[in-house]
């Protein structure tokens, strides 16, 4: 249950360390660190894969939602159903993209931010 509400609380775009500072930077760049506490959000270069697993599988139940909603209504042809759920999946990916990179930020701060190399640097007194 802790892990589930570790992941709800990434819906606010904070850090998963300290919850001040800010995971991204714009809405598509992820800082390298937290500017709070210092925590290394991105460590490896190719850590930004994990957020597009997030995004297509949104994106793929977003457009079976939609999918399931049109065929339980009947009112349209195949070919606008398909297209509908594509389009649905698509603007999930570009509506949803914030939450999907806070989402794998936290499921790695969450699986490997015990490791030295993420870990925010000692404060120096």
């Amino acid at each position: 249950m802790d892990f589930i509400l570790k992941m709800l609380r990434s819906l606010n775009l904070r850090c998963p360390n300290c919850q001040q500072g800010r995971i991204l930077r714009n809405w598509i760049e992820v800082n390298r660190a937290c500017s709070s506490c210092g925590y290394v959000f991105m460590q490896e270069t190719g850590d930004f894969w994990g957020g597009m697993v997030f995004s297509y599988t949104y994106a793929g139940f977003t457009a079976l939602a939609v999918a399931g909603v049109l065929i339980a209504l009947d009112l349209f042809s195949i070919g606008a159903r398909v297209y509908a759920a594509v389009l649905a999946g698509a603007a999930s990916i570009l509506l949803l993209h914030p939450i999907t990179r806070a989402n794998w930020v936290t499921l790695m701060f969450l699986t490997r931010g015990h490791y030295e190399e993420y870990r925010p640097p000692a404060k120096k007194e």
